[in-house]
């Protein structure tokens, strides 16, 4: 992958420095030739060692002409979409190439769109016969490159939270027949003295560990399925602690209320009430 650009492509772009310098100014027509490379490249050819002074000659070019010098390393930059995998990359001055930039690349401190005019007015005064075409945000592209898998993550996070629903519905519903069925029970523990709250506690801690014995089953069945999601997901890992941590925080915290209703029912039962039903 090679990029040629102006001087301050790279700054405008303000992709991530990770050693040395980028391309400015000092790496003009006259001065020696100078190219940054991507962090894939760094390590392809120069591992354990910093690629930084490293010199490059690539193919094509014309015997005789000076070697690259490697100026800089940056951050891969993924051009090619997020799915694939991060390819050797080259970064040179328009000074010192053959080759000339096909697109312009301005940041704006307003909404670009409304820049996009001026920009056409200014390439057609330094060259009218220049055709300008593609004019896009940044926002736009990347928008369009992620636009389907943020459908498919939209429509799984939609069943997620009616599974979500679901799930609540459901412990809401088993504790309160439990409680139906267990009020004898409960009652007779009230009328030989157990406090409301310890009757609250016990029958929230029934629920939390049946809630706590299906949470198991089920983060062991996403950990293993993980792989099957992998192609969905940029920059969190299939195994992202945190990721499976807040999901476990979420599901302690809806199972909490769903299971706090009932035991707070429970809590209040008239033991006359219960026993004389009986």
């Amino acid at each position: 992958m090679i990029r040629i650009g102006t001087a301050d492509y790279l700054q405008t772009l303000r992709v991530t420095l990770v050693e040395g310098r980028l391309l400015d100014a000092r790496d003009g027509a006259n001065a020696p030739l100078a190219v940054v490379v991507n962090e894939t490249l760094a390590r392809k050819f120069f591992p354990g060692q910093s690629a930084v002074g490293q010199r490059m000659w690539f193919n094509g070019l014309p015997p005789g002409v000076p070697m690259y010098t490697i100026v800089g390393v940056i951050k891969d930059i993924r051009e090619n979409g997020f799915q694939a995998s991060p390819r050797p990359g080259y970064y040179f001055t328009a000074a010192q190439s053959t080759a000339a930039p096909d697109y312009l690349v301005a940041r704006t401190q307003g909404r670009p769109e409304d820049l996009a005019e001026a920009v056409r007015r200014i390439i057609a005064r330094v060259d009218p016969d220049q055709p300008v075409s593609a004019v896009r945000t940044m926002d736009d592209i990347v928008d369009s490159d992620v636009a389907d898998r943020q459908q498919h993550m939209v429509l799984l996070a939609s069943f997620a939270a009616l599974a979500l629903l679901l799930a609540s519905i459901g412990i809401y519903g088993v504790v309160s027949f439990a409680v139906a069925q267990q009020s004898r029970e409960l009652g007779l523990r009230v009328a030989l003295g157990a406090s409301r709250q310890s009757v609250l506690w016990l029958v929230l801690g029934r629920g939390l560990k049946l809630m706590a014995a299906g949470m198991a089953i089920g983060i062991a069945i996403a950990w293993a399925s993980t792989r099957a999601l992998q192609s969905l997901l940029f920059g969190v890992g299939s195994m992202d602690l945190r990721t499976f941590a807040a999901v476990i925080v979420c599901l302690t915290a809806t199972a909490f209320a769903a299971c706090y209703l009932p035991a707070r029912r429970a809590a209040h039962l008239d033991p006359m009430v219960v026993l004389r039903d009986e």
